[in-house]
């Protein structure tokens, strides 16, 4: 091929190329999991600091991208004003207790 004065294209990395797609989106994957990794760490480690139902409200609000009438209507059948107030509630202390958490100030709020 050298001889013939064509470059064989053999060793030549071309940006765009099908190995550097490939390899882009190998590091796409890379990066979901630890992404992934990260969330399912923080999701264990707020469990004991939420309790099972602030997480579940929480995981429901903003992973699901329920409304709370939605998440009261979920859990308890009913949308009524006051499950909507217990629930909205109960993700507004969940929420504040993380954030005390994860500031360091954990039990600094009262209940």
């Amino acid at each position: 091929e050298r001889s013939a004065g064509k470059p064989s294209g053999g060793g030549q990395w071309v940006e765009g190329d099908r190995v550097d797609a490939a390899a882009a989106h190998e590091v796409a994957i890379v990066r979901s999991l630890d992404s992934a990794r990260a969330a399912t760490d923080m999701v264990f480690n707020a469990l004991p600091v939420v309790g099972l139902l602030g997480a579940k409200v929480m995981r429901m609000a903003l992973v699901e991208r329920l409304t709370i009438a939605q998440v009261a209507d979920e859990l308890d059948g009913r949308s009524e004003r006051m499950q909507v107030g217990f629930y909205a509630e109960t993700f507004r202390r969940a929420c504040e207790a993380l954030a005390d958490h994860w500031a360091g100030r954990a039990g600094s709020r009262a209940s």
